[in-house]
């Protein structure tokens, strides 16, 4: 079997309203990639261009096993692989 290949979307791009909501019609599975945009929706919030410039930072848990120590990470986030199953969970 071959590879699928994986499709990413740069954020920036998304610089209208117009933009992210003509992505939602044409590719709901993108959309819903966008972290932010997924977490907007879970809380029902409004999604716009603007949580996407406020929350241009992912955060990431990194443990040591030795320690069992949890430390955060910020690392920015400019582009958002397309997933092909998107659970609410």
């Amino acid at each position: 079997m071959g590879e699928k290949e994986q499709v990413t979307l740069n954020i920036d791009q998304l610089c209208t309203n117009e933009n992210l909501d003509s992505l939602k019609i044409e590719d709901p599975f993108m959309y819903y990639s966008i972290p932010a945009v997924k977490k907007a929706e879970y809380f029902c919030q409004d999604v716009n261009v603007t949580i996407l410039k406020n929350s241009g930072f992912r955060r990431n848990s990194v443990s040591c096993p030795g320690r069992m120590e949890t430390e955060e990470i910020l690392q920015p986030i400019r582009a958002v692989r397309r997933k092909s199953c998107i659970s609410f969970e």
